[in-house]
């Protein structure tokens, strides 16, 4: 990967099949997440504020690790010539 201009570009050894697969996996983490974490809420056993913040710590913790656990693939920009 070489950097410039804010940006990581995409090195030559991923091909579009590499770059779409790990995109619709990252999206299918992302969709996941805000399917089932929100079921925290459904526990009535627990005050509104800890499903508050088991709630935003889960979020942050998953959604952290989704965005920048493929080496910042989703801050990557899409190469134009793949559309």
């Amino acid at each position: 990967m070489v950097k410039g201009r804010g940006f990581v570009k995409l090195s030559s050894s991923l091909g579009a099949i590499e770059i779409l697969t790990i995109s619709y996996i990252a999206s299918m983490g992302i969709g996941f997440l805000f399917g089932a974490i929100p079921v925290i809420f459904t526990i009535d056993e627990w005050s509104l504020l800890k499903q508050t913040i088991v709630h935003f710590t889960l979020m942050i913790v998953i959604s952290y690790q989704l965005v920048y656990g493929q080496d910042g693939f989703l801050l990557r920009p899409f190469p134009l010539q793949y559309i």
